[in-house]
């Protein structure tokens, strides 16, 4: 889900339900070494063991299905966030006869390239979900023994 594909997908909304489809996948855009440069500024996010996207591609998705609720679109609208693709492989792996847990998402670099996550640990604007307070010992000035 990017910008682009979400404004070219409203001008054509109409058409496209009326075609009479039953199903629509909203994929999450994730980022490769191939891509990521492209993006390189913008506020990333990266899921459980490696999935790296723009925090706005996940936004379009997420204002896209609401759009579909609220309208009573007559197809399927399917969440194919970074967590959907992890649950699905855990899913699979367990099918497969795999250990709990056992999964193949992960990383698409050599080396997580944590240098394009500083512009959103920058960003005033951003608000973070949540923050807990480091345990006792564990904080500013706090000696471990």
């Amino acid at each position: 889900m990017t910008p682009a594909f979400l404004d070219l997908f409203l001008a054509q909304k109409d058409t496209i339900l009326a075609t009479g489809a039953e199903f629509m996948n909203c994929a999450e855009l994730h980022l490769n070494a191939n891509n990521i440069e492209n993006y390189a500024g913008e506020n990333l996010y990266m899921t459980r063991l490696g999935y790296i996207s723009p925090i706005w591609s996940r936004e379009l998705t997420l204002r896209l299905m609401a759009q579909a609720c609220e309208e009573n679109w007559p197809m399927a609208v399917h969440d194919c966030s970074n967590m959907t693709k992890f649950a699905r492989d855990l899913n699979l792996k367990a099918k497969e006869g795999g250990w709990f847990g056992q999964s193949g998402y992960g990383c698409e670099f050599d080396r997580y390239p944590f240098e394009l996550f500083l512009p959103i640990l920058s960003d005033p604007e951003f608000e973070f979900v949540e923050e807990e307070p480091l345990p006792e010992g564990y904080r500013p000035g706090d000696i471990v023994l």
